[in-house]
Parts: structure tokens; C-alpha cells; sequence
């Protein structure tokens, strides 16, 4: 984990002129229209200490999405792949397993 930890913390370094610029691109919220048509089955896994997307957000999503599960794993950040890898891919494992059976 240690070698992700630089490029974790470059995430903190981005001028908030930046971040602003590029929520302000979504041009209002166009992409959120977008993640209204989606149909796949879509899995949304989110830290809840996540300080760079907030939790809320995920919620949002799974609001949004047609066919979706959300899962929030408990003492996470931004990267639950690296920061909770074991509960991470038994989560995916059990997701791609659930939608094969049917």
C-alpha cells in the first residue's frame, strides 16, 4: 500500500480553482442525467470515510441507478480496492456470483 500512498496524496494537492473547474464542465449536472439510462446491473462499493466523494454521493447513485446494490464498507477512504482489498473482491466475487445464477 505503500507505494499508492503518493499518488493518494497528490489527490489533496489539486487547487480547488481546478476541482471547481471541473464540476463546473459537468455542465450542470449532465452526467447525472446520463447515470439515469443506465440498465446494467451495476455494483457501487464506497468508503465511508471516503473525504473525497462523500457517502452521500453514493447514495445518490444507487438512488439513480435502475439496478444497482450499494455497499459501504466501514473505516474506508477513497480506495477501498487497496484500503480493505480482502472485503473488496469478496464483495465483487459475491456480486458476479449472484448475477450469474440468474
Amino acid at each position: 500500500m505503500s507505494d499508492f500512498k503518493p499518488a493518494y496524496s497528490l489527490v489533496y494537492n489539486i487547487p480547488s480553482k481546478t476541482l471547481y473547474k471541473f464540476n463546473e464542465d459537468d455542465n450542470g449536472g449532465s452526467i447525472a442525467e446520463k447515470i439515469k439510462t443506465i440498465e446494467t446491473p451495476t455494483l457501487i462499493i464506497w468508503g465511508d470515510k471516503d473525504q473525497l466523494t462523500d457517502v452521500e454521493d453514493a447514495k445518490k447513485f444507487d438512488e439513480e441507478l435502475v439496478n444497482s446494490q450499494i455497499i459501504i464498507i466501514k473505516d474506508t477512504g477513497h480506495i477501498p480496492y487497496i484500503e480493505k482489498q480482502e472485503i473488496f473482491l469478496k464483495v465483487i466475487f459475491e456480486f458476479i456470483n449472484m448475477k450469474e445464477a440468474f
